[in-house]
């Protein structure tokens, strides 16, 4: 899996894409970053949310125990992106079909990152299409590498800030490409 520096600046170009208006200036869109920071920081919060596995793992002293399994799933994501759109419909009747949209397409971020990245141990892939296929899925070419997390020790060493550093390096790309197609696309219709 990415390490959530990876799946944070995915979520933040996602979150960018949709809050962010065109055809202004850098320093007008950085005004707009600070004027919209929640929903930008719960888009990089959605983007990470499958990583809630992590929790039960971490209680019974196995951090990656439950990784991987049903909270990375097409089932689990449209499970939590219709719930999570119902609250906020609830909260904010105005809101339609694009807010659910981005939901969807935040938190599926994640999965689509994970799908992408080296996994070297058994099983390998993701349950990506469960509740239709109990079968794990991985590209047979990744971009990511694998970060070191069997235990709390591992995850503090330099091989995982190299992994962090090819994170950033991909997904940082990806931020820069949303605001220069903020800044130069034109105004919205």
């Amino acid at each position: 899996m990415p390490t959530p520096i990876g799946h944070s600046l995915v979520g933040l170009s996602i979150g960018m894409a949709y809050a962010l208006p065109r055809g202004k200036r850098f320093s007008e869109l950085g005004r707009e970053v600070v004027r919209r920071r929640g929903f930008l920081l719960a888009a990089v919060a959605l983007a990470n949310l499958p990583d809630i596995d992590y929790v039960p793992g971490i209680l019974t002293g196995d951090l990656n125990a439950y990784h991987h399994h049903y909270s990375h799933t097409l089932g689990w994501l449209m499970l939590t992106s219709v719930g999570i759109w119902m609250v906020w419909k609830a909260l904010v009747p105005e809101i339609g079909w694009r807010h659910g949209s981005f939901l969807f397409l935040t938190i599926g971020s994640h999965l689509v990152l994970d799908f992408f990245t080296a996994n070297p141990t058994y099983p390998y892939g993701i349950l990506m299409f469960w509740p239709f296929s109990n079968d794990h899925y991985l590209a047979a070419n990744t971009l990511f590498w694998n970060p070191e997390k069997a235990d709390w020790g591992e995850i503090f060493q330099w091989y995982n800030v190299r992994v962090m550093a090819v994170d950033a390096w991909y997904t940082g790309f990806l931020v820069g490409a949303v605001l220069m197609y903020k800044r130069f696309c034109g105004s919205a219709r």
